[in-house]
C-alpha cells in the first residue's frame, strides 16, 4: 500500500497496536477493491449483454 493509501485510513476508528494497523489496513483496503472490481465487472457484464460498449 502507498503512503497516500495510508493516508486514507489514519482516522479509522479501531484501536489496536501498531504492529496489527498495516495489516487491518491492506485487509480493508484489499476487500474495498475487491467489491469495486466485482460491481464493475458487473456492469460490463450488464452492458455487453444489453450490447452497449464501455
Amino acid at each position: 500500500m502507498l503512503d497516500s493509501d495510508q493516508e486514507l485510513y489514519k482516522n479509522f476508528p479501531l484501536v489496536i497496536s501498531e504492529r496489527w494497523q498495516q495489516e487491518v489496513a491492506e485487509t480493508v483496503y484489499d476487500a474495498v477493491n475487491s467489491d469495486t472490481d466485482k460491481n464493475e465487472a458487473r456492469k460490463r457484464a450488464k452492458n455487453k449483454q444489453q450490447g452497449h460498449e464501455e
